[in-house]
């Protein structure tokens, strides 16, 4: 007959736990690094800043969600980059523009 061990509930919690935040830290890592090596080219003129985001989700996996009463989507914008990382684009994006709070 063998003997059976029993574990603690908190003890099981605890490794459960363990693991959750392994996993949640190596995605925190993951999102910075995916955002720099991010290449966009753009070349629009007189667009909304709605249509560049949208050129930037047709070149990326990344999709935008945005609330048009904070973000002024409908705002005559042009913006010309070559191979530049998604950051310095969206900061040149919205550089003129803060969002309203």
């Amino acid at each position: 007959m063998k003997k059976r061990i029993t574990v603690p509930a908190n003890v099981k919690m605890g490794r459960i736990c363990a693991i959750w935040l392994f996993c949640i830290a190596l995605q925190a890592i993951s999102i910075p690094i995916l955002a720099q090596s991010a290449q966009i080219t753009l070349r629009l003129k007189n667009v909304t800043v709605e249509e560049v985001l949208t050129s930037i989700e047709n070149q990326t996996e990344y999709r935008f969600l945005y609330n048009k009463d904070i973000v002024d989507v409908s705002r005559i914008v042009s913006i010309t980059v070559k191979n530049e990382r998604m950051t310095l684009v969206l900061d040149k994006l919205f550089y003129c523009c803060p969002v309203k709070l």
